[in-house]
C-alpha cells in the first residue's frame, strides 16, 4: 500500500471517515483529562503557542495532533488551520476553532492540493518527484481483508 493514494479527490470523497470530518464535526482538547480543568486551559494554551493542537474527534473517537499553519484567538475563540498531512492515504488540513474555557470545538477537514515540483540540486541537474515506495500490505493482502469484511 502506498503512502498516498494516487486519486486523491475521489478518495477523499469516498473515505468513510473524511466524509463525516469534511463536515464541521465537534472535537475536545485531548489531552491531560485527568487534570483539573484549569490546568487542562493552561495546557492547551501552550500547545497553541507551540503550533500544535491535539484533538479528539467525538463522533468517530479519533485522536489527532495537528501542527497549526495559523491561528488567531478572539476573545476565548481560537480560529486555526493546520500544516498538510496525511491521513488514511490524503493530504488533508485541519480547519475550525476551538474555545479556550470549554476545551471544545467545532472542526473538519479539507483536501489540500499537493503541488509536484521538481526539486533543483544544482542549475545543471533537477531531481523529478518521485513516487512514494509502497509500504505495508499488497494490494492482494487489502482485496483479502475486505473480502473477510473489513471496512478498508
Amino acid at each position: 500500500m502506498k503512502r498516498t493514494t494516487t486519486d486523491q479527490q475521489s478518495s477523499f470523497q469516498t473515505d468513510y471517515f473524511l466524509t463525516q470530518l469534511s463536515h464541521f464535526t465537534e472535537a475536545k482538547f485531548s489531552l491531560f483529562e485527568h487534570a483539573p480543568l484549569s490546568e487542562r486551559r493552561e495546557r492547551f494554551r501552550v500547545h497553541v503557542e507551540r503550533d500544535e493542537m491535539p484533538l479528539t474527534f467525538c463522533k468517530t473517537g479519533i485522536n489527532i495532533p495537528v501542527k497549526l499553519e495559523w491561528s488567531q484567538t478572539n476573545g476565548n475563540e481560537i480560529s486555526f488551520r493546520s500544516r498538510p498531512l496525511v491521513f488514511n492515504g490524503i493530504w488533508v488540513k485541519v480547519i475550525g476553532a476551538m474555545n479556550s474555557e470549554s476545551l471544545e470545538g467545532r472542526v473538519r477537514f479539507e483536501r489540500f492540493q499537493r503541488e509536484k515540483r521538481d526539486r533543483v540540486i544544482s542549475e545543471t541537474f533537477v531531481f523529478p518527484e518521485v513516487e512514494e515506495e509502497p509500504i505495508g500490505l499488497t494490494d492482494a493482502e487489502i482485496a483479502a481483508l475486505r473480502r473477510d469484511g473489513l471496512p478498508i
